[in-house]
């Protein structure tokens, strides 16, 4: 896969480029990334869509392209499933991620700067939704690349670790009830209380096994809805 950075302040000069690219008979899968703080535009115009639309490409090759727009100042760590940390990647531009992406492994794509603040970062749930807009743009599989803030990786840490762990832990919980009530109330003075508290534990832990998520997808339309839809399912 070819990541070529449009970054001409010309249009024209941009036009030579991926005329000449999409016109190659190579097999190889190129992939655009507009830069459009460098291009030569009003401001009010710098779109992604307003840029194809000044490249004047014929319909042909309009269906062909693959583009995106440069994101810049991302402060994103790639990590890979299965592999050592030590192999993770630090990514500032998205033109940079997408070198680096790898759809034979899954991909971890971590938006950092929120794991020790209170509620949601602003800042960095722009950077998730801006990262994941210009993937679906792309087709690429969100099933295999996730893009998430570092507050959420490390919760879904967690939550493998859970999981990991949830029968041991309800083992551990009858091994408690099972001792507790074999000793009398004069050996154990508290032993009805203690075991009303272990029984809300079972409680708890029995819902956290069966938890259902209700999860609401809302965007404009044309915003890749369905990609998101489609990634979550698989």
């Amino acid at each position: 896969m070819e990541i070529i950075v449009l970054n001409q302040p010309e249009i024209k000069d941009a036009q030579q480029i991926v005329d000449k690219k999409l016109s190659s008979k190579s097999k190889e899968e190129v992939i655009f990334v507009a830069d459009l703080d460098a291009v030569s535009m009003e401001k009010n115009e710098k779109f992604l869509w307003k840029y194809i639309e000044v490249l004047e490409l014929t319909v042909e090759k309009q269906l062909k392209i693959k583009i995106c727009q440069e994101l810049k100042n991302l402060n994103v760590l790639v990590k890979y499933t299965g592999k050592a940390e030590e192999e993770s990647k630090e990514i500032h531009e998205l033109s940079e991620l997408l070198k680096v992406l790898d759809m034979d492994n899954d991909t971890l794509v971590i938006v950092r700067g929120d794991k020790n603040v209170y509620g949601d970062d602003a800042k960095v749930k722009a950077q998730v939704s801006d990262i994941v807009q210009q993937l679906i743009y792309l087709n690429f599989p969100l099933a295999k690349i996730q893009v998430m803030s570092e507050k959420e990786a490390e919760n879904i840490e967690r939550i493998h670790d859970f999981e990991e762990h949830v029968q041991e832990y309800a083992e551990k919980i009858e091994e408690s009830m099972r001792n507790l009530q074999n000793t009398s109330d004069d050996e154990f003075r508290y032993k009805a209380k203690i075991l009303g508290r272990i029984s809300e534990i079972k409680d708890y832990l029995r819902e956290a096994r069966k938890n259902e998520l209700n999860i609401v997808i809302a965007a404009s339309k044309k915003s890749g809805k369905s990609v998101v839809v489609d990634g979550i399912i698989e």
